[in-house]
């Protein structure tokens, strides 16, 4: 005799299955797309030849901790966007402009809004964290995680040189590093309010 709750149980770990494929499948198209970029880049911006080196690892690190940090698909495939994103740079689009807004202030304010809801996730399951000290937490989380991006770009800068080291270093606009680390800020502060219209 079945279970009361044996046929919920049976679609649940269906859909658990369907979601796995399609988060591997995320994860399996954008490591291809981070080569492909690579490769690509040699007749592009020298930098980001061998981008994919540091960008499949960290893309199957969150993929690695999506349970653990009960990380939506949706999450995953934005956060995988917005490494994407970031790796058109191998093709120049930092010199873009998307209606108005620098390329680089559009990718930053993505990650910050992505990570954002990703980090507010998992700190209100994790550690019951709510309200105002949740959203300083989250807020706090991302601009630290910027600084640690920034740190790095610095470093490779410092050790790479300027033709393949990450930071931009122009006297054209000298507070690069500050107007990244605003547009997170403004990314995570956007997905609290949207937590706020759409708790769910």
């Amino acid at each position: 005799m079945k279970q009361p709750g044996e046929h919920v149980q049976r679609v649940e770990r269906a859909d658990d299955r369907v979601v796995g494929r399609s988060e591997r499948l995320v994860a399996w198209t954008a490591s291809l797309a981070f080569v492909l970029v690579s490769l690509l880049s040699r007749a592009g911006v020298a930098k980001y030849r061998f981008s994919f080196l540091f960008l499949v690892p960290i893309l199957w690190a969150v993929y690695g901790l999506r349970r653990r940090l009960l990380i939506r698909p949706l999450h995953f495939a934005l956060f995988a966007l917005a490494l994407l994103l970031h790796d058109l740079g191998a093709f120049g689009a930092y010199s873009w402009s998307v209606i108005g807004l620098q390329f680089d202030w559009c990718v930053h304010f993505l990650f910050g809004l992505v990570g954002a809801l990703i980090v507010a996730r998992a700190l209100e399951a994790q550690v019951g964290a709510r309200g105002f000290g949740l959203g300083l937490l989250v807020v706090l989380v991302i601009t630290g995680i910027g600084g640690v991006h920034e740190i790095i770009e610095a470093a490779s800068t410092r050790y790479l040189g300027k033709d393949l080291g990450m930071l931009y270093i122009g006297a054209d606009n000298p507070y690069d590093t500050q107007e990244d680390l605003l547009a997170n800020v403004l990314g995570a502060c956007a997905a609290l309010a949207l937590r706020r219209v759409r708790p769910r």
